[in-house]
């Protein structure tokens, strides 16, 4: 599009007559674009390709409705804290596919029941056979989650450290790098934050950013001030002159902070922070943030035609 134009894009739709149509043939252009993937800058990260790439073999034959419908009631019960209840099932669920869901069902009921060691137990058992795939990050979590709970810091600190690390993707070193600092931070107990409700967690990440200023506080802030429906105007004024450092993680939270300014209508104001967030600059990133500024130029250039055709449609 950015180089031949909408117009004769659309084209192909109805013609597929690329020499025709954008003036050079099929074969050339498919040979331009292989290049371009050849000297594309790309920073391979093995966690990055098992998170958005990563399976695990069929090991077992299921029925897939039938695991999903169990899971889904499952995790109904657990959301009525009918634990017990949801335990069962989840167990039955583990023996019959070996499915992610059910052993986080296990180990989710077993530490609302406060049956912390079983739930350690079932996890550093399992993990390993999610090697590879999506799913071993988030295992990873719920049991460095549960160490903490039982005071086993220094294990609870070696699988964040490690998920630091492999850092398949920022917001997953983010969740590791704030339980590290706030285990570090006198004020709170860790297991407070782990146990605590979204207010709690809220009150306790707002206490440590206003002393320490660290962007990866920055999307789990914004994540609770929208579970919280809290006042957008109150919140985002307080990042217009945040002062952000030359890193992943902060452009990662610029990035953040446009996304919420965007979902406010508050075009002006994600411009800025999308503009940092580039000025930041991540070669993995930059074609990501380019093409958000060119949507928010976009929207800012025709907000009125866009205001005046929606009042049109009430």
């Amino acid at each position: 599009i950015d180089e031949y134009g909408i117009e004769k894009v659309n084209r192909l739709y109805g013609n597929l007559d690329f020499e025709s149509t954008v003036g050079v043939p099929l074969d050339s252009l498919a040979s331009g674009y292989s290049s371009f993937l050849n000297y594309y800058p790309i920073d391979f990260n093995k966690f990055e390709a098992d998170l958005y790439f990563g399976r695990l073999p069929l090991i077992k034959k299921i029925c897939a409705r039938y695991a999903a419908r169990k899971s889904e009631e499952g995790w109904e019960l657990y959301n009525k804290k009918y634990y017990s209840r949801s335990l069962d099932i989840f167990k039955k669920l583990w023996q019959y596919s070996g499915n992610y869901s059910s052993l986080m069902g296990l180990a989710y009921n077993l530490r609302e029941l406060k049956r912390f060691d079983e739930a350690i137990e079932i996890l550093e058992k399992n993990i390993p056979k999610f090697n590879g795939s999506s799913y071993y990050f988030n295992l990873q979590i719920a049991l460095g989650d549960l160490l903490y709970l039982q005071d086993l810091n220094q294990r609870a600190d070696s699988i964040y450290f490690s998920l630091i690390q492999m850092n398949p993707r920022i917001d997953y070193s983010n969740i590791a790098l704030i339980r590290i600092e706030i285990k570090a931070d006198t004020s709170y107990s860790i297991k407070e934050y782990i146990e605590g409700s979204s207010v709690t967690r809220f009150n306790i990440l707002k206490s440590i950013f206003a002393k320490n200023s660290n962007a990866e506080y920055i999307p789990a802030l914004v994540n609770l001030t929208k579970t919280l429906e809290k006042d957008y105007s109150d919140f985002i004024i307080q990042f217009d002159q945040f002062n952000f450092s030359f890193t992943k993680q902060d452009a990662f939270s610029a990035n953040y902070l446009y996304n919420y300014a965007l979902e406010n209508s508050d075009y002006v104001r994600a411009q800025k922070f999308i503009k940092k967030a580039i000025n930041i600059g991540t070669k993995s990133s930059d074609d990501i943030f380019e093409q958000n500024l060119k949507k928010v130029d976009w929207l800012i250039r025709n907000a009125g035609d866009i205001s005046v055709k929606f009042d049109n449609t009430k």
